[in-house]
């Protein structure tokens, strides 16, 4: 059908499934699922994603387990508030010794300690870190310009918002993201 080609263009998979099970085989190894809803085709990786999130604030976190258990990807969060405590779970230190490795760092600019800025430069200056996909959620538009700090490829950046729906859509991008 039109959709397939269409997904199978935008996707650049080696391979459609023909047996009509839903999903598709990419050629890195991920397996996918199609969900159809009222804004059009959301994919979700069947491999659980990690998500490292660094958010200061209970709301904002509370707000995004809500929207992420609405959209049923399967992603583990694991959340600490500042910069600093990022770094330490990135290296598997002090307490985070046994932390996994995230898939994708969803970060906020505002925080205390290490702010995202200098967060981002830490993990550029890393090679262990420096490829990582990053999705940077922060109040301001200015913010945008960011991807000078790290690698196109590896970066997003959304403005927060209080829609339940909207941030389901960013989240799903975010999950899509880490399956780079």
């Amino acid at each position: 059908t039109r959709m397939s080609h269409l997904i199978y263009d935008l996707l650049d998979y080696s391979r459609l499934d023909r047996q009509g099970k839903g999903g598709i085989e990419g050629r890195r190894g991920h397996d996918f699922l199609f969900h159809f809803a009222a804004g059009g085709p959301m994919i979700a990786a069947r491999r659980p994603v990690t998500m490292l999130m660094v958010e200061d604030n209970p709301a904002d976190v509370y707000f995004s387990r809500e929207a992420l258990e609405e959209t049923a990807l399967p992603v583990t969060l694991h959340v600490v508030t500042n910069g600093l405590a990022a770094m330490e779970f990135l290296g598997r230190r002090e307490e985070f010794a046994n932390a996994p490795r995230p898939d994708v760092v969803v970060l906020d600019l505002n925080l205390p300690v290490m702010n995202g800025k200098e967060l981002l430069a830490k993990m550029m200056s890393d090679p262990e870190f420096c490829r990582l996909p990053v999705a940077v959620l922060t109040t301001s538009r200015s913010e945008t310009h960011l991807s000078d700090l790290y690698p196109p490829d590896r970066f997003l950046c959304f403005t927060k918002t209080d829609d339940l729906h909207r941030l389901q859509d960013i989240i799903g991008k975010i999950a899509a993201h880490a399956g780079m």
